[in-house]
């Protein structure tokens, strides 16, 4: 009798790890999310919700907001956006000194908000592609950029010093959906 009380203790104990998000072995947290008409899809280490799906973020150079999915698991923010560069460039030529002014989030005066601690580029699936590690006064962000076609691709994770979170995997569960 003791036993099975053990037993279920110790399942109880581990399905409150699991929902609270801190067992995570197998990786059950990590959920697909497809932004409609965006033509991507990507795992998040959980569900994004109508309360983090569609955010807007102002991007430096570009017309309109661009809307921003996220999700913060153990202290960290995972997030992917799609910009759709038809007609957001005000008549500006989309080259690499704009693309890192909008990635380290430059303001109206100029100055940037974070600072390029790393940058590699590369190409991913026949794609321009930059990974980045940004250093903000508060926090760090890796991110990966893509370009497709007129659409950039942003991924990105925010964390502080000390954290550990699963860039890689979130990363390389980016997959664009084929058009037809």
């Amino acid at each position: 009798m003791i036993a099975v009380v053990s037993v279920g203790m110790l399942l109880l104990a581990g399905l409150w790890a699991y929902q609270a998000g801190h067992l995570d072995f197998l990786g059950l947290h990590w959920r697909p999310f497809t932004d409609a008409g965006s033509g991507y899809r990507v795992y998040f280490p959980g569900e994004v919700t109508k309360d983090n799906y569609g955010r807007v973020e102002r991007f430096p150079g570009f017309k309109q907001d661009v809307p921003r999915s996220k999700v913060e698991y153990r202290g960290c923010e995972y997030s992917s956006s799609c910009v759709d560069l038809k007609g957001m460039l005000n008549g500006r030529i989309l080259d690499r000194e704009l693309l890192y002014d909008v990635l380290t989030k430059k303001g109206s005066d100029g100055e940037p908000f974070s600072e390029i601690l790393s940058k590699r580029e590369f190409v991913w699936n026949d794609h321009e592609a930059v990974d980045l590690e940004l250093q903000f006064p508060l926090s760090k962000s890796q991110a990966r950029v893509i370009l497709v076609d007129s659409k950039l691709y942003i991924m990105e994770v925010a964390y502080q010093d000390g954290m550990e979170p699963d860039v890689e995997r979130f990363f390389e569960s980016f997959e664009l959906l084929d058009p037809s």
